[in-house]
Formats: C-alpha cells, sequence, structure tokens
C-alpha cells in the first residue's frame, strides 16, 4: 500500500487522532505512514483496510480494543 492510499483511506474514516485510537497507534504513527516516513507493513495495512469494512458509526463509538 503506497502513503498515499493509506491517507486516502485513512480520511475516509475519520481523523489521523481517530484512526490512530483504534489501531492503538499514535497519531504521529499515522502521519508518518501517510508521508512515507514509516513504512507500512502488511500489519498496518490490514489492520486500516479491516477497519475500512466496519461500519462507520461502529468504528466511532467503539471503544479503543485492549491488548
Amino acid at each position: 500500500m503506497t502513503p498515499e492510499t493509506y491517507k486516502s483511506t485513512r480520511e475516509s474514516l475519520g481523523t489521523q487522532a481517530e484512526v490512530a485510537a483504534f489501531l492503538g497507534v499514535t497519531r504521529g504513527t499515522v502521519a508518518k505512514r501517510e508521508t512515507g516516513a514509516v513504512e507500512i507493513n502488511r500489519e498496518a495495512e490490514l489492520a486500516l483496510l479491516m477497519l475500512a469494512k466496519l461500519p462507520k458509526a461502529r468504528f466511532l463509538t467503539t471503544k479503543k480494543p485492549k491488548h
């Protein structure tokens, strides 16, 4: 996944902070993935793509998963 695709997918889901909170990463990590400063590994790609499959209302109202 390219940084551009990552960013456009994330933008369809919400803010960097919202997506980061749900994925369990910092907003800075999301920002760095979008600019290409950090590699988007397969795990990060799949996590974002799976998040995109959730109904948006569920994504925004669900608490961040506990690890």
